[in-house]
């Protein structure tokens, strides 16, 4: 469903990956600045970014990948509120002695991208 969430040029630059293995969300809790310490009691954790790609002028790289994420975040948002499932957005912050670790671990496939943020579902 949220693959079908609006995106600016209808470029659909927003993609995911679902974090539910017990190692990847206790890495995790200690590397979203936002989730320190709470993050791993989750059920799942959504990784939001984009590969810079799909976002080819350069006086748009800095702000349209987010309003796109935000876009797909309320779409997350709104599909767990009719589920009545518990929903929380964690911001992009890395400290930034951990981006390159983050980087090997989550997105190792990727030369350029933005990480936009995690959805947090469940408990």
């Amino acid at each position: 469903m949220v693959e079908t969430s609006p995106s600016s040029c209808d470029r659909k630059g927003v993609r995911y990956k679902v974090i539910e293995a017990r190692d990847g969300k206790d890495l995790l809790s200690g590397l979203l600045v936002g989730g320190v310490g709470w993050v791993h009691r989750a059920d799942k954790i959504v990784l939001l970014y984009t590969d810079m790609e799909a976002y080819k002028s350069p006086a748009e790289r800095d702000f349209m990948p987010y309003l796109d994420a935000g876009v797909m975040i309320q779409s997350f948002y709104l599909a767990c509120e009719v589920l009545g499932i518990k929903v929380c957005y964690v911001n992009p912050n890395i400290r930034e002695n951990n981006k390159e670790f983050f980087k090997s671990r989550f997105f190792p496939e990727l030369d350029e991208y933005k990480y936009l943020g995690a959805i947090v579902i469940g408990k």
